[in-house]
């Protein structure tokens, strides 16, 4: 009986990781380049491949349980939707001001503690942002949004 249950939980895995009810984010093209057009400092670009890049583009790491369900299925619309609100690998198609936008957003979720989330920091401690990070953060986001369209307001 217990062999029978087994056996009926990985079947039931294998079919599922088959399945992706959020799309395909596993089909990316990691040749993008991150964050084109904007003048990157070298630290704020390491904070941002180290802390957002897993989500926020296309060169996303799959840890070995994304490729089995039902914990792809969670991965895998955590990061649709990360990239639907903001795609690293694509910055440069947004329109000026929605780039000012997501920037501005960005400092308000770092300094808030709210990115990276909670819970995605249980699983992968080296997202964790440093007071001094966010403050990294916080300064090239400003000064992102001036090189963009003037003093920020």
């Amino acid at each position: 009986m217990k062999n029978t249950i087994l056996i009926g939980v990985v079947l039931l895995a294998a079919a599922g990781s088959a399945f992706h009810p959020f799309g395909a984010p596993k089909a990316q093209d990691p040749a993008l380049p991150l964050f084109e057009g904007a003048a990157l400092t070298p630290d704020t670009q390491r904070i941002l491949e180290r802390a957002c890049v897993n989500c926020h583009s296309e060169q996303t790491r799959w840890p070995w349980y994304g490729y089995v369900a039902p914990a792809s299925w969670m991965l895998e619309r955590d990061v649709a939707k990360a990239r639907e609100h903001m795609n690293l690998s694509r910055w440069n198609s947004y329109p000026v001001e929605r780039r000012r936008e997501l920037l501005a957003q960005m400092g308000v979720m770092t300094r808030g503690h709210l990115m990276p989330p909670p819970r995605y920091l249980l699983l992968h401690k080296e997202a964790k942002l440093s007071a001094a990070e966010i403050d990294v953060l916080y300064q090239w986001e400003r000064a992102e949004r001036v090189r963009l369209h003037g003093p920020v307001r």
